[in-house]
């Protein structure tokens, strides 16, 4: 009613003005009303004119036609169950230089878009902390090794049969930037799934996360490589790109333990939501200023930033302040990879983009799927893992342009491999759907055996496992699942039992170690190695059902560590009293979600492992359910 009444009223002044400009002439006759009138459409005409900026290039067109872009695409792309990430390349073909040309400021869109990889790479780095990278060693460098390396000569070696009149220097920049991956695009399909803590997700991360750092000695060797690049040695320069990693390394962590604890804890106390925000934009983008400024790469200054910030009770609150900047910004860089798919050289050139696209996204596949397969990792996981990582990486628009002002490559070369490359990000979504796909129906056609523990899957997993090391989850329910992302978000182990099948064929196809069996099978017990695990958690919502398990687990394995959710005292005095487990009731009167949240916690305590983080965000959940 308000605006309603607000609206009306509006109205009601322009006509009354419009009304006192004509009313002498109304009086004077027909003749003069009718000049009054075209008076009155010539003013509006003339005011009009002057919005004329909204339609014109400028940048107040190029914001209003991204608002409105993305205010139509990404609905539309979810109501077809679509990823997002295609609609804004889709957004940035026609609105770019190569489409309807609506952007006319695209070099300045492009320079805002790189905010958002840095917001991306710094929340990746609160999700990966300091031991969790530790635990990861051998993905990252074992993994990311492999496949960058072998993928960079394998390029520079067809590259040089294809084309004898490269030069060294092109080669070195073909391979290297080749074999980069996105970890933008990768990072945000595995995130959106909820597979981070599948085998797949922790290699694909491994991997990026390598590339990350490659880029580093790539960015410094390419102005050595050109042709006036200089008498420095590139040994030189590589050790100083080493130091120069070092040292912003330790400021960053110096400045992490010394400064940054004390203000957060400052802005805190003062509970000022604007201060906090003003520090957390802060802290991003003093750590990317950094490794930038020392000429390293921004992005592995922000990851840095990150996992300093990944071990503090404040990591849940930087996360939610960050979610929406990133969001808006990651989505405004992959319209700018859709600027860079030049259509009318697709259309001229499709001969050679084509065969170009295929060669790069099969070659890729196969080295990550060689080096996968030789790290013991299961098919099905290195199906998915090869398709996401084949396309190529946005960092290979950096070296490209450096490698063109630098005149390594030419000018149509260089166009070339960045439309090649911005073709094949763009068949991510379709590729790692296409990766998805194909470990399922494997996962799926091996039926029982993969409930039994006897597909090569399974038997690699149960062979990775380091006794004392990973969890036992009964239960994949509501609480189960609780507690498993929380372990995931730990990077510990874990192995679930669901007597469900529907639950256990829906979690296995995506590639989660949930297994169809109610822990009461003592050869089951004894083939997943149930005695050796640090801890069994019991999750089954079923009273009298979660009571036999810990029974027959008490039974066949006396010193087993037991923790159970219990339904109310009675039960957890019963596990207690009768059956040495230890049962903890929920302290929320109702049944909700929000039950699993402390239950989680107690869990992460068991394991030794501080749980601060965890009750601010059930307190944070509580208070916004």
């Amino acid at each position: 009613m308000l605006r309603l009444a607000a609206l009306l009223s509006i109205l009601g002044g322009f006509a009354g003005a419009a009304w006192a400009s004509i009313e002498p002439a109304v009086s004077n006759g027909p003749a003069p009303l009718a000049k009054a009138a075209i008076d009155l459409i010539m003013w509006t005409i003339e005011q009009l004119n002057r919005l004329n900026y909204l339609v014109a290039s400028g940048a107040a067109r190029d914001v209003l036609g991204l608002l409105i872009g993305t205010a139509l695409i990404v609905p539309l792309m979810q109501k077809y169950q679509t990823s997002p990430i295609i609609g804004f390349l889709i957004m940035g073909m026609l609105l770019g230089p190569s489409g309807f040309g609506l952007i006319a400021n695209h070099h300045a869109i492009h320079f805002v878009a790189e905010f958002g990889i840095i917001f991306f790479l710094f929340e990746m780095g609160l999700e990966v902390s300091l031991p969790k990278v530790i635990q990861m060693r051998l993905d990252v460098f074992g993994l990311g090794t492999l496949q960058y390396a072998g993928t960079a000569c394998l390029i520079a070696l067809i590259a040089s049969w294809l084309s004898p009149a490269i030069s060294g220097g092109g080669l070195v920049v073909l391979g290297g930037a080749l074999a980069l991956s996105s970890s933008a695009f990768v990072l945000q399909l595995i995130k959106d799934q909820g597979h981070l803590g599948t085998r797949y997700g922790k290699a694909s991360l491994g991997i990026l996360l390598f590339q990350d750092i490659a880029i580093v000695p790539l960015l410094v060797v390419v102005p050595l490589l050109a042709p006036s690049g200089g008498s420095s040695s590139l040994v030189t320069a590589l050790c100083q790109a080493g130091l120069r990693a070092l040292l912003s390394l330790g400021m960053i962590v110096f400045l992490g333990q010394t400064l940054l604890d004390k203000v957060f804890q400052y802005v805190t106390n003062n509970h000022s939501s604007e201060a906090f925000l003003s520090v957390t934009l802060g802290t991003v983008l003093l750590c990317s200023s950094i490794t930038e400024g020392l000429g390293l790469s921004n992005t592995l200054g922000a990851f840095l930033g990150g996992v300093l910030l990944a071990e503090t009770k404040y990591v849940h609150q930087v996360e939610s302040d960050i979610a929406p900047f990133r969001g808006m910004l990651l989505g405004l860089f992959f319209v700018t990879v859709g600027f860079s798919i030049d259509l009318v050289l697709v259309c001229h050139q499709a001969h050679l983009i084509i065969p170009i696209v295929l060669g790069l996204l099969l070659l890729k596949g196969l080295v990550v799927a060689v080096a996968c397969l030789g790290a013991g990792i299961a098919g099905t996981s290195t199906a998915q893992a090869a398709f996401l990582l084949a396309p190529g990486g946005e960092f290979a628009f950096v070296v490209f342009g450096m490698a063109e002002r630098l005149g390594l490559l030419s000018g149509g070369m260089s166009k070339l491999l960045i439309t090649c490359t911005a073709l094949s990000m763009g068949l991510t979504p379709l590729l790692g759907k296409v990766g998805t796909t194909i470990a399922k129906e494997l996962r799926v056609r091996r039926g029982s055996t993969s409930f039994k523990g006897e597909d090569d899957e399974t038997k690699s997993m149960l062979e990775s496992l380091r006794p004392n090391e990973f969890i036992i989850v009964c239960g994949y329910g509501r609480t189960g699942q609780v507690v498993c992302e929380f372990l995931d978000s730990k990077n510990i182990r874990y192995i679930v039992f669901d007597p469900n099948p529907m639950t256990s064929v829906k979690a296995r196809a995506s590639g989660l170690p949930v297994y169809m069996s109610d822990c009461s099978d003592y050869e089951v017990m004894q083939k997943f190695r149930v005695p050796e695990a640090r801890l069994v958690v019991v999750t089954v919502p079923d009273q009298g059902v979660a009571n036999n398990v810990v029974k027959n687990l008490k039974t066949n394995f006396s010193d087993l560590k037991v923790l159970v959710h219990a339904k109310n005292d009675d039960q957890a005095k019963y596990l207690k009293e009768e059956l040495k487990a230890e049962g903890i009731v929920p302290s929320m009167p109702t049944d909700s979600d929000l039950l699993a949240l402390p239950f989680a916690g107690q869990v992460l305590k068991q394991l030794g492992r501080n749980d601060e983080k965890l009750t601010l965000s059930w307190r944070r959940s509580a208070a916004n359910p």
